[in-house]
C-alpha cells in the first residue's frame, strides 16, 4: 500500500506506539522504566536491531528518575520523521 500523505502513517504508527508504551505504564504517568521502554521498541516492530534499541535507550532524554518519557519520545521522532520529508 503507498501511503497518499506520509503524515498519515507516522500518525499510526505514533498511535501504535503511544498504545504500546501505555500498555506497560502501569501507573499512567506517561513514563516508563527503560526496560519496559526497549521492550515496546522491539515489539514495535520498527526494523530496529538490539543494540539500535540500545543506543536509543542509553541517549534519549530521562527523568531525574531515569525513566523515560514516552510522549515527549514519540513527538520528537514525529518532529524528526516530519522535517526529514522536506525538500
Amino acid at each position: 500500500m503507498i501511503a497518499l500523505h506520509p503524515e498519515e502513517t507516522t500518525d499510526k504508527h505514533d498511535k501504535y506506539l503511544i498504545a504500546e508504551f501505555e500498555k506497560l505504564d502501569a501507573q499512567s504517568q506517561g513514563i516508563l522504566d527503560v526496560a519496559n521502554f526497549k521492550t515496546c521498541l522491539i515489539k514495535a516492530n520498527l526494523n530496529l536491531n538490539l543494540n539500535e534499541v540500545v543506543r536509543i535507550a542509553r541517549y534519549i532524554e530521562k527523568t531525574s528518575k531515569g525513566q523515560i518519557d514516552y510522549c515527549k519520545f514519540s513527538k520528537k521522532v514525529k518532529n524528526n520523521f516530519k522535517s526529514s520529508l522536506t525538500f
